[in-house]
């Protein structure tokens, strides 16, 4: 909701009928909400009532504050199960910083995961290779893999055809597969 802005001989005034009476400044107030929830808050407090070429300040700074709203706790139950399928590239272009991001990668990933999702890994150098096969994500499935992930190292060249088709395998070989099934690549 913003508040009303009156113009008047070239000046512009701006008037808050619910403006704290300890607060020296104006506000403008708004809020944008997603699905009937406000997800943002908007406060923006012009350092000056007035501004405008025959006013006192014919221009003013503008504070800004955006608030969002809480994420709630652990509320899994706003989306669907997942099952996905990494096909991770370790072929020797992929040595250094390029696979410790994607081992960050992974391991983020991972930790965004809920026990409902399942996860799997396949990697390829010379060879497509199950390094994980794909699991439900309980606590210790999780730690299982991320030690797996940490693990891993380069070798070969890069043989793209044979990891992602194992990867498609491995999805096809889920029984009762979730909802939303998805292949991840990862590669230079």
């Amino acid at each position: 909701m913003f508040r009303s802005i009156v113009k008047t001989n070239s000046n512009i005034s701006l008037n808050d009928d619910c403006s704290d009476s300890t607060e020296s400044f104006v506000s403008v107030v708004d809020s944008i909400k997603i699905a009937n929830e406000t997800s943002l808050d908007l406060k923006i407090t012009p350092r000056h009532d007035t501004i405008g070429l025959e006013a006192e300040h014919v221009e003013t700074h503008f504070c800004a504050t955006v608030t969002a709203r809480d994420l709630p706790e652990d509320d899994d139950s706003t989306r669907a199960s997942v099952d996905i399928v990494v096909a991770l590239d370790i072929s020797g272009s992929m040595s250094g910083k390029k696979l410790e991001l994607c081992k960050e990668t992974l391991t983020l990933l991972l930790r965004e995961l809920s026990s409902r999702d399942r996860f799997g890994l396949v990697t390829f150098g010379d060879e497509g290779k199950i390094q994980i096969p794909s699991k439900n994500l309980t606590k210790h499935n999780k730690e299982s893999a991320v030690a797996n992930i940490k693990s891993i190292q380069t070798n070969g060249c890069t043989n793209l055809s044979g990891g992602i088709g194992l990867a498609a395998q491995e999805l096809q070989s889920i029984e009762s597969p979730n909802e939303v099934q998805t292949i991840f690549l990862l590669t230079d």
